[in-house]
C-alpha cells in the first residue's frame, strides 16, 4: 500500500514540477502524467503483492473504461488500452529486476520503457495532428512517459528501502 501510495506521489511531484497546476486540470495533456502514474503505482503494487491477476485486470479494465467512455475517433481510446498493457510489462519488468536483486535504481529503467510504451503507441494518439506538430508531439509522449515511470518507479523503489515490521507480508 506505502508503495501505491509514495509511486502516485512520485509520479504527481514530476507531474506538478514540469506542468505545474495544468498537471490537476483533466483537460490539459499534463494530467496524462497524472493518469498514467496512477495506473503504473497500482500495477507494480498488484504485482509487488503477487496478484498478477488483479494486475491484468486493471489493465484490462484500464483500457476496457477508456473504449467505453470515449466516442470517435476511436484511436485514442485505443492507444490508452494499449499503453494499459505495455504498462503492465513495465509493473512486470520492476518486479523482476527487484527478484534479481537491484535494490536501488530501478526507476532509471521504469522511465524509459514506460516512454517506449507511450511513443510506441504515439501514431494512434497523435491521429490526425498536422506534419509540422509531429515531432512535438512525440517528444510529449515520450517525456509524458519518463516522468510518470520515474517518479512511480522512485517512490516504489523509496516505499522498498524503509524499514518495516516482520508482521509485513508486502514487499513494497
Amino acid at each position: 500500500m506505502l508503495g501505491f501510495v509514495l509511486g502516485c506521489a512520485g509520479a504527481a511531484g514530476l507531474a506538478l514540477l514540469v506542468f505545474g497546476e495544468a498537471a490537476l486540470d483533466l483537460a490539459t495533456q499534463g494530467s496524462r502524467c497524472l493518469t498514467l502514474g496512477v495506473l503504473l503505482s497500482g500495477l507494480i503494487a498488484f504485482v509487488r503483492l503477487e496478484a498478477r491477476g488483479l494486475a491484468a485486470a486493471l489493465a484490462l479494465g484500464h483500457g476496457a473504461a477508456a473504449i467505453a467512455f470515449s466516442g470517435p475517433p476511436w484511436q485514442q481510446s485505443i492507444a490508452t488500452a494499449l499503453i494499459g498493457a505495455g504498462a503492465c510489462l513495465v509493473a512486470l519488468v520492476y518486479d523482476e529486476l527487484d527478484r534479481a536483486g537491484v535494490r536501488f535504481g530501478k526507476f532509471l529503467v521504469t522511465g524509459p520503457l514506460l516512454a517506449g510504451v507511450t511513443l510506441a503507441v504515439a501514431p494512434l494518439t497523435e491521429w490526425g495532428v498536422p506534419a509540422s506538430e509531429t515531432g512535438k508531439a512525440l517528444l510529449f509522449q515520450i517525456l509524458i512517459g519518463v516522468l510518470a515511470g520515474d517518479g512511480v518507479g522512485f517512490g516504489a523503489e523509496l516505499a522498498g528501502l524503509l524499514p518495516r515490521g516482520e508482521h509485513d507480508a508486502s514487499r513494497a
